[in-house]
């Protein structure tokens, strides 16, 4: 299974099967039907299952199904896939159900259009479908990332036991990449009946859990249950969850931040054009920079915060997104004196050359 060169679904296909996961439930949507393309053949041969449903609403259903089967599960949808998954995965969310959603951006409102680009970040990033509760979200940055973090997330996924979303935009899933690094086999944890999540009657031990979209357990016994309590209790759990991330599982990069006067925030693949945009303004004399999260929930809001007003005179928010959404982000967490611009757009690539240009104009608004 090693290729000199891979395409972006079907590297992301690979990197889940050799994360361990043995479970594939999904429905075919461009532009991430070439996942589930993959896994038809590469996950019966790897000694999983595969299953394709019927419609995307029942997804969400297989995905716990494997999981209380003590399986790590994925699929892999579009923003039309997306939505109609979204009662699942509120369930999934706050019942504290891991699984892992390759969620491949595809443009615009309802259908949309197929070239791919960011403006599903705001459906991603905030609650996840009804209730409030989230997924932890990854922003690759290349495809090689996206393999990484796929690789990474069965961790994520077990030791919060929450749903995780790499959210990749369509020229990461769609194009060919050459040198592209495989990472090794990893077995399915042991001892998966252990977690409260697994139906295992046999080797289970303590309570058996009542399975249901609500959580049940906490410290109000069954006599006497009071739901809306116990509810509470537990999404007060996850809340807390959700802070321990942004203390502990920020993930970002920067480049030739420390002496920069003019930051470039950017996330996905326009992140690779602005890398290139800051070494044109270097080359100008600018001293320019680039801020990536890597993490789009937990965001890192600490570490924009931090950007020093007496040092950055502006900040320039690049995204294929209309309307703007990651700016809105950006925004809110700089410091209130950092002027921020946002450019944004769905129709073209934002090159270097076009970052650059932004950049001049936010320097002659500023200065």
């Amino acid at each position: 299974m090693e290729k000199s060169v891979w395409k972006g679904n079907h590297a992301m296909a690979e990197a889940a099967v050799r994360a361990g996961f043995r479970f594939f439930g999904g429905y075919p949507i461009t532009p991430a039907s070439p996942f589930l393309e993959y896994m038809s053949d590469r996950m019966p041969e790897a000694g999983g299952v595969f299953l394709q449903g019927s419609a995307e609403v029942e997804i969400p259903c297989m995905l716990m199904g494997a999981a209380f089967a003590g399986r790590l599960a994925v699929t892999a949808t579009s923003g039309p896939g997306f939505a109609l998954m979204g009662e699942g995965l509120s369930a999934m969310g706050g019942g504290r159900i891991p699984a892992l959603i390759v969620f491949v951006n595809r443009t615009g409102a309802e259908a949309g259009s197929l070239p791919g680009t960011q403006d599903c970040y705001e459906v991603s990033t905030g609650s996840l479908g009804n209730g409030g509760m989230h997924a932890f979200v990854f922003g690759p940055g290349s495809m090689q990332e996206a393999v990484d973090m796929i690789y990474e997330a069965p961790q994520i996924m077990l030791q919060y036991r929450t749903p995780v979303i790499v959210l990749a935009d369509a020229m990461i899933a769609q194009m060919a990449e050459a040198g592209i690094r495989m990472p090794e086999f990893r077995k399915l944890p042991e001892h998966m009946h252990e977690y409260p999540f697994v139906i295992d009657r046999a080797r289970q031990k303590g309570e058996l859990r009542e399975v249901s979209a609500t959580p049940r357990w906490g410290p109000f016994p069954r006599e006497g249950f009071d739901a809306q309590a116990n509810i509470e209790y537990n999404y007060q759990q996850n809340e807390a969850m959700y802070r321990t991330w942004e203390e502990q599982e920020v993930r970002f990069e920067t480049y030739r931040l420390e002496d920069a006067e003019f930051v470039i925030a950017a996330w996905g693949s326009p992140a690779r054009f602005a890398h290139d945009a800051v070494d044109l303004l270097r080359n100008r004399g600018i001293r320019a920079g680039l801020f990536r999260p890597q993490t789009l929930y937990p965001f890192p809001k600490k570490q924009l915060a931090a950007l020093n007003p007496r040092q950055v005179k502006g900040v320039l928010c690049v995204e294929m997104a209309v309307p703007a959404q990651f700016y809105y982000d950006v925004k809110a967490a700089v410091h209130p004196e950092i002027p921020v611009k946002s450019y944004h757009r769905i129709h073209g690539i934002p090159y270097a050359s076009v970052i650059e240009e932004q950049m001049s104009a936010l320097m002659r608004e500023v200065e």
